[in-house]
């Protein structure tokens, strides 16, 4: 008898934002447990999981990583590199292979932030660049961060490794020199502007893509849990660096997505992560995008 396959399939899905095109690739998951967020009793937060159907085990909730590649007709740019070398991720490759593109042809790797689920694909197994022909390019706040050895040397003991981990994965890029920092307003390339994102952690950033008057925000970590933070925008967790800062810059983002009826993208929100906000309440909902052709 054939054993089931319990591993999803790799993924990709594209979407159009005027003449440029965005798309999803599917890194793997990370388990998120309730007992990581504030802002709710335990009991509540698994209501509202359990709610949207969500799978509650003893290591928590498994929440989708997604990348982005954006094609703007003269880049090609991975927005995170996903979390390679950690359980249930890595899978950002195959499932760029299976959306017609291999790692040679990326030209930039841009980062909404340095945590590991984010960065740790930007190195080989070998400490080569995964992305041999990319330039990665962050905010200025957000490397000043994670590559300073003195804020890393300060840090609690627990939080060290995280820091290794950033410092190891751009290593090889700063080694041959195509490491580059950007302003925290900047028009990073054609069509993709920088949006302030802070509270995460210190130099956390959205991306605005703009073309033909249609607008896409890709905002990496403003929601881990669509579940709860979307209904209570007030809800942290342990990985945000200024909890109400990360709280209020979350509620201000909903805001805007909500008022400009912005598509939005977000690295942990069901793949493909595409959707729409809209208010609810004192909160505000997710509706995500159907699947279907792409013009």
């Amino acid at each position: 008898m054939t054993k089931t396959a319990k591993n999803p399939a790799p993924g990709f899905y594209r979407q159009t934002v005027g003449s440029i095109t965005v798309t999803a690739l599917y890194d793997g998951f990370i388990n998120l447990s309730p007992s990581l967020f504030h802002g709710l009793e335990r009991q509540e937060m698994e209501k509202l999981i359990n709610r949207k159907f969500q799978t509650l085990t003893s290591e928590g909730v498994p929440t989708a990583v997604t990348t982005y590649l954006i094609d703007n007709g003269s880049d090609l740019i991975i927005l995170n590199a996903g979390g390679a070398g950690h359980s249930g991720m890595g899978g950002i490759f195959e499932s760029l292979k299976c959306a017609g593109y291999s790692p040679e042809d990326i030209s930039a790797v841009l980062l909404t932030h340095m945590h590991f689920d984010h960065v740790c694909g930007l190195a080989a197994g070998d400490g080569s660049a995964a992305f041999p022909n990319a330039s990665v390019f962050v905010s200025e706040a957000e490397s000043d961060f994670w590559l300073d050895p003195k804020i890393a040397q300060a840090a609690p003991e627990g939080s060290r490794p995280f820091f290794a981990m950033a410092a190891g994965s751009i290593a090889p890029y700063i080694t041959k020199g195509a490491f580059s920092r950007f302003k925290s307003d900047d028009m990073v390339f054609p069509g993709v502007k920088a949006v302030p994102s802070p509270g995460h952690t210190p130099g956390h950033t959205s991306f605005l893509i703009s073309s033909e008057e249609a607008t896409l925000l890709l905002w990496g970590d403003i929601v881990h849990s669509h579940a709860l933070q979307f209904g209570h925008p007030e809800v942290t967790n342990d990985f945000d660096s200024d909890q109400p800062q990360a709280a209020a810059t979350r509620r201000k983002l909903f805001e805007m997505a909500a008022s400009e009826k912005w598509l939005i993208g977000g690295d942990h929100l069901p793949f493909p992560g595409f959707g729409h906000i809209t208010e609810s309440g004192e909160g505000y909902s997710w509706v995500p995008v159907e699947y279907g052709p792409q013009a």
